[in-house]
């Protein structure tokens, strides 16, 4: 395991110019890359226990589920259960590990092919 991430290092190093060297072609991208402007945060819009629907690496429509909050503070009332829809299509990249929501905490990143308007 040492040699490996020795010849990481130098590839590395030899990538920036910093030693003499030849280093190995890029290996291809497992996906396009995609704009940091198309990057949607999906938050949460009350309290409650998240239910996540999709995990890191699963590709989203624009108007799917990604997650549900349960609020077990809205009693019987139909605000019991709130989904949470993505806005883009793309990739989920990130996802809280914690499964409890406040309002406006960051549950889940998307990435999409398009720039979003600027959320606030």
């Amino acid at each position: 395991m040492g040699r490996h991430n020795a010849d990481n290092i130098i590839t590395f190093l030899t990538r920036r110019g910093l030693i003499l060297g030849e280093a190995p072609a890029l290996p291809p991208l497992i996906r396009a890359a995609t704009p940091l402007s198309g990057v949607e945060h999906i938050k949460a819009h009350c309290p409650g226990v998240v239910v996540f629907f999709k995990e890191a690496g699963d590709t989203v429509s624009a108007g799917e589920v990604v997650a549900e909050i349960i609020n077990p503070l809205a009693g019987a009332s139909s605000e019991r259960v709130y989904p949470i829809k993505a806005t883009t299509d793309g990739m989920v990249f990130a996802r809280s590990v914690d499964r409890f929501a406040r309002p406006g905490r960051i549950l889940a990143k998307i990435a999409g092919e398009k720039p979003l308007k600027n959320e606030g």
